[in-house]
């Protein structure tokens, strides 16, 4: 797993936006004010529907109603707020306010599948603010279900 985050300021011009997703090859990048406080995310697609405006700036493309968590938030509850808002790619981790993480969907499916609890998930930022981990172990979807081969319920 990545040790940083890699964010971008609300000011920072369009195409550097894009730079740093490609460079970090992430479709999504969480945008801070210079405090590091969460303003927003940006994706790839916010990117590119503004990309005819030369002048546009981060913060003219960006997403300010962002689904975010507590440093202490369940890890079955990120979980359902992915599949329920469908198309987020990271979950920012903000703690009073300041962003101190992400998780992301592979971040999830790491999880998932080493059978313990989430140590670390949120993502560092700059090796200056620690994340604490998360406490509990995500449930794999559809546990306690029982279905034959071929079953199609």
């Amino acid at each position: 797993m990545t040790e940083r985050v890699v964010t971008i300021w609300a000011d920072a011009p369009l195409a550097r936006a894009q730079e740093r997703m490609a460079e970090s090859r992430f479709s999504a990048l969480p945008v801070v004010d210079r405090r590091f406080s969460l303003v927003g995310v940006i994706s790839l697609v916010d990117v590119l529907r503004h990309r005819d405006d030369p002048h546009a700036v981060v913060g003219d493309a960006m997403t300010e109603q962002v689904v975010s968590v507590l440093p202490t938030t369940n890890v079955s509850i990120v979980a359902h707020r992915m599949r329920v808002y469908g198309e987020l790619r990271l979950v920012p981790v903000v703690d009073k306010g300041v962003l101190v993480g992400v998780i992301t969907r592979s971040d999830l499916l790491r999880h998932r599948h080493s059978g313990g609890r989430l140590r670390r998930t949120a993502r560092r930022i700059g090796g200056v603010l620690p994340v604490a981990p998360l406490p509990e172990a995500m449930a794999p979807r559809g546990a306690g279900r029982r279905r034959r081969c071929g079953s199609r319920t």
